[in-house]
C-alpha cells in the first residue's frame, strides 16, 4: 500500500513538471541593439535598423534636431507617433520626436521625409534606431512619456518615472 501511494505521487508530481513545462515562460526584455546615428541636412534621412532584429521586437526611433519653426518630421510609412517635445532652453531649440513600430520582419530602414524648417545649415536633424525583444506587442508603453529639460552644457538628470507592470523598463532618449 506504502508504495503504491509513493507510485502515485511520483506520477502526480512528474504530470505537473510536465505540464508547467508546456506554460510559456514570461518573457524578459532585452536590447537587442541600435542601428547607426546617422545625420543630415537635406529632404530625407534614412535611420538604419540594427542587425539581428525580428518580427516581433519593438522598434523605436529617435529623431532630433534644431528646426527653425515648430514643424516635425511626419511619421514613415508604418511607424507610429509616440511623443514629441519642443523645449525652450535657448535659442535654437532643440525637438526631439519618437516613433515606433512593432517589427514584422523583412522590415526595412525607414525614410522620413525632413520638413524645410530642419533642412540646411541652420536646421540639421539625427535619428537613430533602437530595439528591444520580448516586449508585449499588443501594449509596448507600461506608462506615458515623461519630459525634462536642461540648459546647453549643463547637467541632464532624467525626471522620476515610476512602471506599473513586473519587468517593464525605461528608456531615455536625450538629445
Amino acid at each position: 500500500m506504502k508504495k503504491s501511494v509513493e507510485v502515485r505521487w511520483l506520477h502526480f508530481v512528474l504530470l505537473i513538471a510536465g505540464l508547467l513545462t508546456l506554460i510559456p515562460a514570461h518573457a524578459q526584455i532585452n536590447f537587442r541593439g541600435a542601428g547607426a546615428q546617422v545625420t543630415g541636412t537635406g529632404s530625407t534621412l534614412v535611420p538604419t535598423l540594427p542587425s539581428g532584429t525580428q518580427a516581433g521586437d519593438l522598434a523605436i526611433l529617435v529623431v532630433a534636431g534644431r528646426p527653425s519653426d515648430t514643424s516635425q518630421p511626419a511619421a514613415p510609412s508604418g511607424w507610429t507617433l509616440r511623443s514629441s517635445a519642443l523645449r525652450e532652453v535657448g535659442s535654437r531649440d532643440l525637438r526631439i520626436v519618437t516613433y515606433y513600430r512593432v517589427l514584422v520582419g523583412g522590415d526595412i530602414n525607414p525614410t522620413l521625409t525632413v520638413p524645410n524648417g530642419w533642412q540646411g545649415g541652420q536646421g540639421g536633424i539625427s535619428g537613430q534606431i533602437a530595439v528591444w525583444s520580448g516586449v508585449n506587442t499588443t501594449s509596448p508603453f507600461d506608462v506615458t512619456d515623461t519630459t525634462g529639460t536642461a540648459a546647453a552644457a549643463s547637467p541632464w538628470t532624467p525626471p522620476a518615472i515610476t512602471t506599473a507592470t513586473n519587468g517593464a523598463r525605461a528608456v531615455s532618449a536625450v538629445a
